[in-house]
């Protein structure tokens, strides 16, 4: 098999481990946070304490009807983000008008803030900023002395010429004459001078508060001349319906199971779906006609986006998610909406992919970044016996996020017990082609 372009991989021995780490479905919960994450089931949001969110981030955008879910997961990052509890959703309408519209399937990524570790930061930045005002008030010491030895050592020179004719001195000419229209001058000097004098900087203002009252009112000017944001936030929360009134949830499966993904690099590639064997052993050799074109057709797919999928997932065929923060998903296609804006370049910053074709963040105008998708399997998976869900026919479904895991405007100065918010994320939906 070729080589993988969407992940990091390592050797281990005949096999390549990759960074993307593959969920699998179980019907036993797991231990501690493992009943987080699941399939299927109905959303468990951060704590009783907090407000859910708007369910207007879980209706579909079609038919302003509610969703159901696909996807809820365990997503904290306590390397990349320490403060931050994190969460994902993935949800689609149950509505068959709304099959294969935008808008049907919606993410949403819920964060809850750590206030210990906000405390924690708070102080250090506290000592950071006392250790720079101390350093600014020495260095502003040492200047003020360097200015006053250069004050004394000129005023000595003056003094010197003025007494012992060095110089003309007040209203006289360099004859000694007193010149009767020469200005008098006083002790007093030039406004000019005071002007210069005044402005011009002598050292760094060591006084915080000041600093901090100027960069206040400057950033108060920057908003009030600041365009309105295309994507303002919702005036209300929308309250939830009661249970009873809400389609009916997708069985509940957890993902108590997980492991990077490994992969046989000689592993043969399976055929594709529209491809059927010849197993006709009485055919004679060589060349064919007819039928035999259908022999080489393969050959023709074996590179297409659709091929590269199928041979990806017949390697781990359990897999319902592939998870890699920054990494690069796996498509289905490169020729639908979806497919095309994830197959455009991106972007590196830093260790992760921004994904140049996909929306930047609404809310802080921030890049996007992929973070998991689901895979085929987990419709087999949500559907099992039950003929009633009338099959989905998606291929996969992605979803991207913001880079920062920002929150709102204001939310970190909080001084609220249980921060939590919600955010709208992008989801791109790869669906099967018609007539396969």
């Amino acid at each position: 098999m070729g080589a993988y372009d969407s992940e990091s991989d390592e050797e281990l021995g005949d096999y390549i481990e990759t960074n993307v780490l593959l969920g699998y479905a179980s019907k036993e919960a797991g231990d501690g946070n493992e009943i987080i994450s699941k399939i299927g089931g109905t959303p468990d949001f951060f704590s009783p304490s907090s407000p859910p969110p708007s369910h207007t981030l879980f209706k579909c955008t079609s038919c302003a009807g509610p969703t159901v879910q696909l996807l809820q997961l365990n997503a904290e990052l306590p390397l990349r983000f320490p403060a931050h509890e994190r969460r994902l959703w993935i949800t689609i309408c149950p509505s068959k008008k709304c099959r294969r519209k935008e808008g049907c399937v919606r993410a949403v990524r819920g964060v809850r803030v750590d206030p210990t570790y906000l405390e924690e930061e708070k102080k250090r930045k506290a000592e950071e900023e006392k250790k720079r005002q101390k350093e600014a008030e020495r260095k502003k010491k040492e200047e003020e002395e360097e200015e006053e030895k250069k004050t004394k050592s000129t005023r000595g020179a003056g003094m010197g010429e003025f007494l012992f004719g060095g110089k003309a001195g007040f209203g006289k000419d360099s004859s000694g004459a007193t010149n009767p229209l020469a200005p008098r001058l006083s002790s007093t000097p030039k406004a000019q001078d005071v002007i210069q004098d005044k402005t011009t900087p002598k050292a760094e203002l060591p006084s915080i508060s000041l600093d901090s009252k100027l960069s206040q009112s400057f950033s108060s000017a920057l908003q009030l001349n600041r365009p309105p944001s295309p994507h303002p936030p919702p005036a209300e929360l929308e309250p939830w319906p009661q249970a009873e009134s809400l389609p009916p949830p997708f069985p509940t499966l957890y993902l108590s199971e997980a492991d990077y993904e490994t992969l046989d690099p000689e592993a043969p590639s399976p055929p594709p779906q529209n491809y059927a064997l010849d197993t006709d052993t009485d055919a004679p050799a060589g060349p064919s006609t007819g039928s035999g074109k259908d022999k080489e057709a393969p050959d023709s797919n074996l590179d297409t986006p659709f091929q590269k999928f199928a041979d990806r997932l017949s390697q781990n065929p359990e897999q319902v998610i592939r998870y890699e923060f920054g990494g690069l998903p796996l498509l289905y296609s490169k020729s639908d909406a979806a497919g095309v804006a994830l197959s455009k370049p991106s972007r590196p910053s830093g260790d992760l992919q921004m994904l140049s074709g996909v929306p930047r963040c609404g809310n802080c105008g921030g890049s996007r970044t992929f973070e998991v998708q689901l895979t085929p399997r987990a419709i087999a998976e949500l559907e099992g016996d039950n003929l009633s869900l009338d099959g989905m026919d998606w291929g996969t479904i992605v979803l991207a996020v913001c880079e920062r895991d920002c929150l709102p405007r204001g939310v970190e100065a909080k001084e609220a017990e249980d921060q939590v918010e919600y955010l709208s994320e992008w989801v791109g939906v790869q669906w099967e082609e018609l007539g396969k």
